[in-house]
């Protein structure tokens, strides 16, 4: 599970100002992983017909806490949350307001090219299996910003040159299948299938479109290294 950066925040969190001058003696040691890896990327519509894939990548900041940390973390952790995080084996928490999780990164390579950014601000994630490897189903809110140009494609703008600066909110539904190789290596793949309310392909930022003339669907296969690193958290 992946809760909010609220979360994190509260669990995390620096001591008050009035406790600041009292010395801190205990620490836990958290693992931070860390991900990043190549990405396609399939417009659905007259985009994918020009162009069937578009690159990028997929990046990932997590903290990962075990039952063992939680515990040692119980008195951080709000009463109302308290039973049900102890509850968990893990959990995994992520500043993405911040960090995008994919990057746009593609050159035309026939007649449309592809640069920007996609966040997922608000993520939650349900293990499916989890020893000896783990496979996640989840859900995201995700809000997506990107440069789209285009020499000319069938079926969008009489097929004339064009550009567009694509802005959407939308959701993501994806897997992930994430397999150790050591306590600090891991390798992840899977399936998102970023869904957004529609825009008109050449269209402005306000012109809605049908989904046969329009950006509203990429699906995205992926695959990330990880690396985790030691952080020491006083508390």
């Amino acid at each position: 599970m992946r809760p909010s950066l609220l979360l994190l925040a509260v669990l995390l969190a620096l001591p008050l100002p009035a406790l600041a001058g009292k010395k801190r003696k205990k620490s836990v040691t958290i693992p931070i992983d860390i991900g990043v890896g190549p990405a396609a990327h399939m417009l659905t519509g007259p985009v994918q017909d020009d162009q069937t894939l578009h690159w990028g990548l997929v990046l990932s900041v997590q903290a990962i806490l075990d039952k063992k940390t939680l515990k040692k973390l119980k008195k951080k952790i709000p009463k109302q949350y308290r039973k049900q995080i102890l509850s968990m084996d893990e959990l995994r928490m992520s500043p993405s307001i911040f960090i995008p999780d994919t990057l746009f990164l593609s050159p035309k390579t026939t007649n449309t090219g592809m640069f920007g950014v996609s966040w997922t601000p608000v993520n939650l994630g349900m293990p499916i299996v989890k020893d000896p490897f783990r496979w996640t189903l989840g859900a995201s809110l995700r809000v997506s910003g990107a440069f789209i140009h285009s020499d000319g494609i069938a079926g969008a703008q009489g097929g004339q040159a064009w550009q567009m600066l694509f802005l959407r909110p939308g959701i993501d539904l994806g897997s992930e299948l994430e397999i150790p190789f050591s306590d600090s290596f891991l390798i992840s793949g899977g399936w998102r299938s970023q869904l957004h309310i529609p825009q008109a392909i050449g269209g402005s930022v306000d012109e809605l479109g049908t989904l046969d003339s329009a950006v509203w669907h990429i699906g995205q296969p992926f695959l990330m290294f990880h690396v985790r690193v030691p952080y020491e958290y006083k508390y």
